[in-house]
């Protein structure tokens, strides 16, 4: 089964974040590895929503090290920042899967 990282839209912000409890930074779809500076989701498409908090986000990294991948954070407000793709921390990845549905 296939597993990928969640695509955000405003709908799933406002009406499943605010009402599920989790702790410490995830990992969402959204990621600027194929063109520097352009974030997209995980099917490749641009950004309708973000939310990048404040002070520099998103980041590009500094001394050679790319800030590629996107997490969310609970305790900022849900607000978004960028970090090295290859950087765990802890944090874990809100996914979606595709559930066959059963032959009627």
């Amino acid at each position: 089964m296939k597993k990928y990282l969640f695509c955000l839209s405003l709908f799933l912000y406002f009406h499943i974040f605010h009402k599920i409890d989790v702790s410490g930074p995830f990992w969402i779809g959204v990621n600027d590895i194929q063109d520097e500076g352009q974030y997209v989701d995980v099917n490749g498409n641009s950004l309708v929503y973000n939310n990048w908090d404040t002070g520099g986000e998103p980041d590009d990294g500094n001394a050679g090290v790319s800030h590629d991948c996107t997490a969310m954070f609970p305790n900022r407000n849900f607000r978004w920042r960028t970090n090295r793709c290859n950087r765990s921390n802890g944090r874990q990845g809100l996914c979606s899967i595709t559930i066959p549905l059963p032959n009627p």
